[in-house]
């Protein structure tokens, strides 16, 4: 199963058009080995078909890093719910000369998260057992860049990644088929245009036949 992954993963990096080192892939290919091993004790994720997980974990996670936005900013980038690893491990690798903050409230999943980055070796993440709502109560630093998936209904979490990001930070949203209009978005979320920057981002799972549709919402310093 391991080297199935690996060679599907390399087919659709290919796809894609991104390109990794050798040591970076064999760390996503790590990193899904820890996943099996993992899952069969603690519920990370249903989704462990090498196939699925490539497309469905592993490359929508660098759908983030892809974005013009995220590409423009070398920061600190904090991944709420990170579960089992996705997006913010992925995009660790990815981008080994950000900072990564990674957010759980669940113990076992964090435990995972922590043994994923030792055996990795990733000195850019830091696994946070935290509820994040508990973290805004405590009004700690906020952060250049937030992302999550599937972690909760989007006007809520925009409600959430508006209190953590920084002055000139950017949090994403992310959707399936059917996404939202961006005046949806500005006016469930409350956005006004004088301050805040909305981008849009559409990109094709092929390997899975998904499409995915990524919004970046910037606060406007001034």
């Amino acid at each position: 199963m391991i080297e199935k992954f690996f060679l599907l993963l390399q087919e659709a990096l290919q796809v894609k058009k991104i390109h990794f080192s050798e040591s970076q892939i064999q760390l996503f290919v790590r990193h899904y080995e820890l996943l099996l091993k993992w899952n069969e004790k603690v519920n990370l994720t249903s989704v462990i078909d090498p196939q699925q997980a490539v497309w469905l974990h592993f490359i929508d996670s660098l759908l983030f890093v892809e974005t013009e936005k995220f590409q423009v900013l070398h920061k600190t980038v904090v991944d709420i719910g990170s579960g089992a690893g996705f997006p913010g491990i992925v995009m660790a690798i990815a981008c080994p000369q950000l900072t990564f903050l990674l957010f759980d409230s669940n113990a076992k999943k964090t435990m995972f998260l922590k043994n994923v980055v030792s055996e990795l070796d990733l000195k850019n993440v830091k696994v946070i057992h935290q509820n994040i709502k508990e973290y805004i109560q405590q009004k700690k630093k906020k952060f250049d860049i937030a992302v999550a998936r599937a972690l909760m209904p989007w006007p809520q979490w925009c409600e959430i990644a508006k209190k953590i990001i920084s002055d000139d930070g950017v949090f994403f949203l992310t959707f399936g088929r059917n996404p939202p209009s961006m005046d949806e978005i500005k006016n469930t979320a409350r956005l006004k245009e004088k301050d805040h920057l909305i981008e849009k981002y559409h990109f094709d799972l092929e390997g899975v036949s998904h499409q995915r549709t990524l919004f970046s919402i910037q606060k406007i310093l001034r």
